[in-house]
């Protein structure tokens, strides 16, 4: 792993889709190639890091009436973290399934996959995920953190800034950029040496567009001016 950029954000609410349009736009941007240059979890455990691929995607879809025979889903027919099968997750392991957490499914449905009314996310998991971000943060120039409310309710959130807010101590030389989404929020009045708190305003999109990641209605971006705010703040990438 040699990350330069880390990021922190919600994953709800459209979050996820946002972090993966700003991870695309900061490597070209910044003329990055490696996957973990920019790095967000969910892509560098499905690209690269694991001893082996654990693919949960195939046993999704399941026949009518066998439902209860398969423990890949919980009684609130919301996917299971894990092996399908049940199996206990192992280190080293990454986890490919179906993240249904934006999804908005059609009346009268449950919440399996076939029923949403959107596209699903495909989601990676590793049971190691925060030793590797704090092996990121260690490495990065500079940690990045999405805030809206989403982010405040999110204890992984949380407890990311905490972990920044400890390595910064200790290594002044790493910056911070705060994009707040909350309208003037209080969260970041605790700032170390090297942070900046920027007040942004969500793109939304408002019907379905082109770009691969962020096209489906609520998806949102930032605008020029915003992203260039962001790059500056940031500054070189060396």
């Amino acid at each position: 792993m040699a990350a330069k950029i880390l990021l922190s954000f919600p994953m709800k609410n459209h979050g996820a889709r946002f972090a993966h349009w700003l991870r695309n736009e900061l490597m070209k941007h910044y003329d990055l190639a490696d996957v973990d240059d920019v790095y967000m979890d969910r892509i560098v455990a499905s690209m690269k890091g694991s001893q082996k691929l654990e693919n949960t995607l195939s046993r999704t879809f399941v026949k009518p009436g066998r439902l209860d025979s398969f423990k890949f889903w919980e009684k609130n027919k919301a996917p299971v973290a894990g092996n399908a099968a049940g199996k206990k997750r192992e280190k080293g392991v990454t986890y490919v399934m179906p993240d249904m957490r934006d999804a908005k499914f059609s009346e009268g449905k449950d919440s399996r996959p076939g029923n949403q009314i959107d596209s699903i996310n495909i989601g990676a998991e590793w049971l190691d995920w925060d030793e590797n971000f704090l092996k990121g943060m260690k490495q990065a120039k500079v940690v990045i953190f999405c805030y809206d409310k989403e982010f405040l309710e999110s204890k992984w959130c949380r407890q990311e800034w905490a972990q920044y807010l400890k390595e910064a101590a200790r290594r002044p030389s790493l910056k911070g950029v705060g994009i707040d989404f909350g309208k003037g929020s209080q969260f970041f009045t605790n700032q170390p040496r090297g942070f900046t708190r920027i007040d942004m305003t969500k793109q939304v999109i408002k019907e379905f567009g082109t770009n691969i990641f962020a096209w489906e209605p609520g998806d949102y971006t930032l605008n020029i001016s915003d992203f260039m705010a962001l790059t500056r703040a940031i500054g070189e990438i060396r």
